[in-house]
């Protein structure tokens, strides 16, 4: 339970298990809504109840995503402004990638 509200807060660092754990477990959960949540959508008339956990459900990911992306660039020692590289529509994988990959920064 502990690793859940890690994934949702801003303070600390993240560790590359830690960045990578997060990011694979909201592909997972992206994929497994698109799988609930597609058919009603298909049909033009979503029920309310489904259009409001689908909301939550994207407001969840993108809240999780954030707070790890953030916690990571202290990690590595980076501004943590250089969150909004993932908000860039088309580009965003690249930063994930990088962030994801780059080496803990030593403690002066």
């Amino acid at each position: 339970m502990e690793n859940i509200k890690q994934a949702f807060s801003f303070e600390g660092t993240a560790t590359r298990s830690e960045y990578w754990a997060v990011m694979l477990s909201i592909v997972a959960a992206t994929v497994v809504v698109l799988l609930v949540f597609m058919p009603a959508m298909e049909t033009g008339n979503p029920s309310a109840l489904s259009a409001i956990l689908f909301l939550a459900g994207v407001v969840a990911a993108v809240w999780a995503q954030t707070a790890t992306v953030v916690r990571r660039l202290r990690d590595c020692g980076l501004n943590v402004w250089w969150v909004l590289a993932t908000f860039i529509p088309q580009v965003n994988i690249i930063p994930i990638i990088v962030f994801g990959c780059l080496a803990t920064k030593k403690g002066e």
